[in-house]
């Protein structure tokens, strides 16, 4: 499997440039650290309260996916899908890396039993090369 490169988010580097940007100006406003800091420990805490609402929601929207939702997602996306589905039905998941898994996408486990999952999600049929 090639190795997925992870890109960039260009709304982090933006979010970094307001938190050092609020540090700054705070202080070149105020000329205290102190309240610089404040700020910018304040703008931090705001950012992580949108980014769990965000992620939440994210979540949310992926646990009610319907088959045409599922159709269009990536195969990572699916591994997600998946990850919240067995949760839901009571089993622990673990997500595996994207690359180097050796083919297992999810490890899931129940009452002591602990499984390995593949996931496809292909729009032709799956080859036994694949598996």
């Amino acid at each position: 499997m090639a190795r997925r490169k992870k890109q960039a988010d260009p709304l982090q580097g933006l979010i970094g440039v307001l938190m050092v940007g609020s540090l700054f100006g705070t202080y070149y406003i105020t000329k205290s650290m102190t309240t610089g800091v404040f700020v910018a420990v304040i703008a931090v805490v705001i950012y992580a309260m949108i980014a769990l609402l965000v992620n939440q929601a994210k979540v949310e929207r992926l646990k009610k996916s319907g088959i045409a939702d599922i159709d269009k997602m990536s195969g990572r996306q699916f591994e997600h899908y998946l990850n919240h589905l067995f949760k839901a039905h009571g089993f622990s998941v673990t997500v595996t890396q994207a690359a180097g898994d050796f083919g297992a996408d999810l490890v899931i486990s129940k009452d002591g039993r602990k499984l390995v999952v593949q996931t496809k999600r292909y729009s032709k049929n799956v080859g036994i090369k694949a598996v």
